[in-house]
C-alpha cells in the first residue's frame, strides 16, 4: 500500500527520470548559414549601396511610379539582396540587387519585405562582393549605354584582379571590344564611349544625360588627370558643362571649302607623319589611348577620303 504524504513534508525521493535537470543550449542550432536565406525586414533596416549612385542612378519618377503600381498588383517578382555581417567592410544589411524595387515598396508604404540575405558571401573578398552588386544590376536594367559601358569596364577590370583600374594595353584592348558587343558598336562612336567611361563621373553623369555632347566628352579624356578633376569639379559646382569643356577646347573655324578642307588636312598628316615617323612604336600605349577617339576618327576620315580616288589615278 502507498504511504501518504503527510502534510508540510516534501515528497521524494523522485525517480531519476524526473528529476529535472538544466540542459545547455545546443550551439550547433544557432550556426549562421553559409548559404542564401529568405528572411522578413524592415526596410529601415536596409542599406543603400554605397556605389549604387556611382554606376546606376535612380529611376526617374514616373518609372518609379510604374514600377511602384506593378509591385502593389503583382507583388515582388524578384526579392531584392542584401548582406549580411561581412568581410568587406560593408554595413550589414547593405542592399546588393533591389534597390529600386525597395524604393518602389517605400512609396507604396510598405515597412517590411521578404529579402535574400547573402550569408554565402560573408566572408567573400571587397571585390567578389562588388562583382556580384555590379553584375546583377548592369544586366537587369535598362540603363543608359553609358551607364552599361562603365559598368562592363569596372566588371572587366575586377576580372583581371586589377581592382586599382590598371590595365594593360592589351586588356584595355579586350575590354573595349567586350563594350562594344555589349553596346553592338565599333568605330568611331565605340571609342568616344570607351574614351568618356574613363573621364571624372561628373563629366559622364553630363554626357549621360544629354548636357553635354558625347564628342566633347571624349576629349576630355585626352587631358591630364588633373586638368580632368578641375574641369569635373566644375561642372559638379553647376556651371554648364558644354561651357565648361568648350572653355577648354575652343571650337576651330571650318574651311568653306571641302578642297581647302582636303588641303589642310593632308598637310597637318604629312607633318604629324614626318615627325612621329621611325618613334611611333615608342609611345606609351596609356598615353596613346588618351587620343583614341581622335585617331580613330581620323582614321575613317581617311578611309573615306581613299575610296574616292579612281582606280587609274595617278600619285602627285
Amino acid at each position: 500500500m502507498a504511504r501518504a504524504h503527510s502534510p508540510g513534508r516534501e515528497p521524494g525521493p523522485f525517480p531519476k527520470t524526473l528529476i529535472p535537470t538544466h540542459k545547455e543550449p545546443d550551439m550547433k542550432s544557432t550556426k549562421t548559414p553559409t548559404t542564401p536565406v529568405v528572411e522578413t525586414h524592415k526596410l529601415d533596416a536596409l542599406r543603400e549601396h554605397p556605389l549604387q549612385h556611382t554606376y546606376f542612378p535612380p529611376l526617374p519618377e514616373p518609372e518609379l511610379a510604374a514600377l511602384a503600381a506593378d509591385i502593389q498588383k503583382n507583388g515582388l517578382t524578384h526579392k531584392p539582396h542584401v548582406l549580411p555581417a561581412n568581410r568587406a567592410g560593408l554595413p550589414k544589411m547593405t542592399t546588393l540587387d533591389g534597390h529600386q524595387r525597395l524604393r518602389a515598396l517605400r512609396r507604396n508604404g510598405v515597412t517590411e519585405t521578404e529579402v535574400v540575405v547573402r550569408y554565402d558571401l560573408a566572408e567573400a573578398p571587397p571585390e567578389q562582393v562588388e562583382r556580384e552588386f555590379l553584375a546583377a544590376n548592369a544586366t537587369r536594367r535598362q540603363l543608359p549605354a553609358l551607364d552599361r559601358a562603365r559598368a562592363v569596364y569596372r566588371l572587366f577590370q575586377l576580372e583581371k584582379n586589377r581592382p586599382d583600374g590598371r590595365l594593360s594595353d592589351r586588356h584595355r584592348d579586350e575590354a573595349r571590344d567586350r563594350i562594344g558587343k555589349l553596346l553592338q558598336m565599333s568605330g568611331r562612336n565605340l571609342a568616344r564611349y570607351f574614351a568618356v567611361i574613363q573621364t571624372p563621373l561628373p563629366v559622364q553623369a553630363a554626357v549621360r544625360d544629354g548636357r553635354l555632347p558625347l564628342v566633347l566628352g571624349s576629349r576630355v579624356a585626352t587631358l591630364l588627370t588633373a586638368e580632368q578633376e578641375r574641369l569635373a569639379a566644375r561642372i559638379a559646382a553647376g556651371e554648364c558643362p558644354k561651357a565648361v569643356i568648350r572653355e577648354h577646347f575652343p571650337a576651330t573655324g571650318r574651311h568653306k571649302k571641302t578642297a581647302d578642307a582636303v588641303v589642310s588636312f593632308a598637310a597637318g598628316l604629312r607633318k604629324g607623319t614626318a615627325d612621329l615617323a621611325g618613334r611611333a612604336d615608342k609611345a606609351s600605349g596609356r598615353m596613346v589611348a588618351r587620343f583614341a577617339a581622335d585617331l580613330t576618327a581620323a582614321r575613317e576620315l581617311i578611309d573615306t577620303l581613299l575610296s574616292l580616288v579612281p582606280a587609274d589615278a595617278d600619285a602627285a
